[in-house]
């Protein structure tokens, strides 16, 4: 049975997305799997599937904070906090800087991702939107990707 929808992705944080995406959330992992089956195929929403367990640490985990209930019970995914897990995600971030191919738009996750361990808060000032909105649409820079690599080289 699904509990809740919610919005997530790059709506939440910037001006200029391309499209909604929305997360369903599902009692068991056998009720996603049959789910994804199914999921609706729009334009402009893409609809991503997820099952009630523990909240992990994963590429975009920052977004949970951001997450907006749709419809559904309310899951308090906000609660989980990238500040209490900074080990493990910036072990993760590491990770994916190692192998991940400069053209590939999850950059903008882990420019996103650093700005909040840097600042040490959710809050992300205009000129950090401005710059996240532009390595979403046109991919990392090299000011930007020396940047994540010089902040992570030092933790």
């Amino acid at each position: 049975m699904r509990k809740a929808i919610y919005k997530t992705g790059s709506s939440l944080l910037l001006e200029n997305y391309h499209d909604i995406d929305e997360v369903w959330f599902f009692e068991t992992r056998e009720e996603k799997l049959e789910a994804v089956k199914t999921l609706p195929h729009e334009k402009d929403r893409d609809v991503h599937c997820d099952y009630i367990r523990p909240l992990k640490v994963f590429l975009a985990c920052y977004l949970y904070h951001y997450m907006q209930l749709i419809e559904g019970e309310d899951l308090h995914l906000d609660e989980f906090s990238i500040f209490d897990h900074k080990d493990e995600y910036i072990a993760l971030l590491k990770r994916y800087v190692s192998w991940l191919p400069r053209d590939r738009k999850k950059w903008y996750h882990i420019l996103t991702a650093v700005y909040l361990l840097k600042k040490g808060e959710y809050k992300l000032t205009k000129t950090q939107l401005n710059n996240i909105q532009n390595t979403h649409d046109n991919g990392i820079s090299d000011k930007l990707y020396n940047y994540i690599i010089d902040y992570l080289k030092d933790l």
